[in-house]
């Protein structure tokens, strides 16, 4: 059986899906893992490079978003159809029907980051018969190993930590979001907890098609500004938590860079190392000079 890596990646610079897929192909043959990409039609050479690497283009579901934004009218219009929704339900649950088309209204409309989950839902149903699966952000991320190697257990859902020191209560950006979302009352059920990056995500299928389905059913609940990273911190921690396992960062598969000091971390050649050891993937690589000349060099 084999794995997947899948990635959302609609208006993305072809220098970035670039260094995605040939990073990603360096180290993870076809044979051994489909990579698929969720992305919106792009110049030739995406497609050139895609069948170059046997890398499968998948087309975004339609999204309304910018435009939306860009006109007052529609942006009026948007509001009061899911304000309507939203009446609705407190006056008494919805019917199956309309739960449908509030849903299919705030994929189309939601910002990508929040819109990815909704394709996301779309491909589990199709595709259900992955070992592992891999979501990951693309901008940001290149691989330097394979990522199912050491296997990791099917069974879960495998969450990656940020920066040790990173928890929830005290002033960040985590917390600005998680408390916007869910208020003081939520934010004190997660007060202390260390915060996974909703960027990259592992499990078996079954596990991570249900981690989608809660998302949807949150983000349709709280569909306003770029929420998933507190919707996935507030999943993890309510009702999938049995099923995560929570990995540090810099001791795991995923190397998220984020405000990570570079004295954790060497630099050894075409590699990032962290004690000698070689992290399979690293998130937000861009956001570290070194690192991002280094995998510029290498995969552009």
């Amino acid at each position: 059986m084999k794995d997947v890596i899948l990635s959302y990646a609609t208006n993305i610079s072809y220098e970035d899906f670039a260094r995605l897929v040939r990073s990603a192909r360096a180290y993870v043959p076809a044979e051994r893992a489909d990579l698929v990409v969720i992305t919106n039609a792009q110049s030739p050479r995406f497609a050139a490079l895609a069948a170059e690497l046997d890398v499968e283009l998948l087309p975004a579901p339609p999204s309304v978003w910018k435009d939306v934004q860009s006109s007052r009218a529609l942006r009026i219009l948007f509001r009061g159809l899911f304000s309507f929704f939203e009446v609705g339900e407190r006056v008494a649950k919805l019917p199956r029907s309309w739960q449908v088309v509030q849903a299919a209204l705030t994929g189309m409309w939601a910002h990508p980051i929040n819109g990815r989950h909704f394709a996301y839902l779309d491909f589990f149903a199709l595709r259900p018969d992955y070992r592992m699966v891999l979501l990951t952000d693309a901008r940001d991320v290149v691989f330097q190993g394979d990522p199912f190697e050491p296997a990791l257990d099917p069974g879960k859902l495998h969450a990656f930590l940020q920066d040790d020191g990173l928890v929830y209560g005290p002033k960040n950006v985590d917390t600005d979001w998680y408390l916007d979302v869910y208020g003081k009352a939520g934010l004190a059920k997660v007060t202390g907890k260390p915060i996974a990056c909703a960027g990259t995500i592992m499990g078996g299928t079954a596990i991570l098609h249900r981690l989608i389905e809660e998302m949807i059913g949150e983000l349709v609940n709280h569909k306003r500004g770029a929420v998933d990273q507190a919707v996935y911190n507030s999943i993890l921690y309510g009702r999938l938590n049995p099923a995560v396992q929570f990995h540090p960062n810099l001791v795991s598969t995923v190397l998220t860079f984020g405000d990570v000091p570079e004295h954790r971390f060497t630099v050894v050649g075409d590699q990032v190392q962290v004690a000698g050891k070689v992290p399979p993937v690293l998130h937000q690589y861009d956001r570290c000079q070194p690192v991002r000349e280094v995998m510029h060099r290498r995969f552009s």
